[in-house]
């Protein structure tokens, strides 16, 4: 569907779709996960890294904690890299048995940083550990073929999985518009 801006009240200006194989699209996407992640999620989080070395062959996206200290393994998801599915399996088994010390290791302010942070966020003390399951939220601009059937199959495993659909539009001006469609994974 083809959106436009209408400026002037009459004219209407084409925009463009950025592909999620374009580094515009990749870029700008997990920038703003990053910083505006509620919008995103549907929820608050607290954002611990972005693409954080856990020690796996590729970082994941993004860390984030829940107010439950469910860890959130974001990823941004291209369109036909089939050898994805792997590297968020991988994470998603980190995630499940990484210590509370790993998460804090990885905040981005460090360990005192964390300590304030999660407490202005949660109104508590920090954790004393994480909590299972951990939540994979794939975000993409939506997913296809075999993939809708890999994703199914996460599920059907008990993977606690959020399919965040974003679509980016570039104006003529150079600025964006971004449209968020959250699912709460009950089949993809």
């Amino acid at each position: 569907m083809p959106l436009f801006r209408l400026q002037d009240g009459t004219e209407l200006l084409p925009l463009e779709r950025l592909l999620q194989n374009e580094e515009d699209y990749a870029t700008t996407v997990s920038e703003l996960v990053w910083q505006h992640p509620e919008a995103f999620m549907g929820y608050e989080v607290l954002p611990i890294a972005l693409n954080p070395d856990i020690g796996t062959d590729e970082p994941p996206g993004a860390l984030f904690l829940d107010a439950s200290a469910h860890v959130v393994v974001v990823e941004f998801a291209r369109e036909g890299d089939r050898g994805l599915l792997a590297g968020y399996i991988d994470h998603m088994a980190w995630a499940a048995n990484a210590k509370i010390e790993e998460v804090v290791g990885l905040y981005h302010s460090g360990e005192e940083g964390f300590r304030t942070s999660w407490r202005s966020f949660s109104g508590q003390e920090p954790p004393e550990r994480t909590e299972r399951p951990p939540i994979l939220a794939l975000v993409a601009a939506d997913i296809y073929g075999r993939d809708i059937a890999s994703f199914n199959f996460l599920l059907e495993t008990s993977v606690v999985l959020r399919m965040v659909r974003s679509a980016l539009f570039k104006d003529p001006a150079g600025g964006y518009i971004l449209g968020i469609e959250r699912d709460d994974a009950a089949g993809i």
